[in-house]
């Protein structure tokens, strides 16, 4: 018999807080991104450190979970079981298994694309205000139905 999948609320709102108080740190075009990479700040082997990412909403439960770690990687960041050496092959697949979410739960949280339309965004610049906010409500609505829309 298969057990039933809880979702991780509790991680999922401080990633709505994460952006609420942090916007510019809003990004949906991938799980993680470092800024100034490719000025020499960062070197392979280096955890990824907050102040330094945008993120989107996957990216922000790994980051802030107590599962995984990011490290920089030759080609961008690497996600890492924590007391693993290991880099876990699939960024998405291990954001959805920290929050504890289904395939199509994750689908509708971490692709833009899936979201209903009043929450996508023409503005989906790095860093900007109106991602944010869209992201966060986002985030709140998917709690509210509990991770049915």
């Amino acid at each position: 018999m298969a057990t039933k999948r809880q979702i991780n609320w509790a991680l999922l709102k401080q990633c709505q807080e994460l952006f609420e108080k942090k916007p510019s740190k809003a990004y949906m075009d991938k799980f993680v991104r470092v800024k100034d990479r490719y000025d020499g700040c960062f070197i392979t082997g280096d955890e990824v450190p907050m102040c330094k990412t945008h993120l989107c909403i996957g990216g922000s439960a790994l980051l802030l979970s107590k599962e995984y770690i990011l490290k920089q990687v030759d080609y961008g960041v690497g996600v890492y079981k924590v007391g693993e050496s290991d880099e876990v092959a699939n960024q998405w697949k291990a954001a959805k298994k920290v929050l504890g979410l289904s395939h199509q739960q994750a689908q509708r949280l971490f692709s833009e694309c899936n979201w209903p339309a009043q929450f996508q965004s023409e503005a989906n610049n790095m860093g900007s205000r109106t991602l944010a906010a869209n992201m966060v409500a986002r985030i709140k609505h998917f709690i509210k139905t509990k991770g049915r829309e």
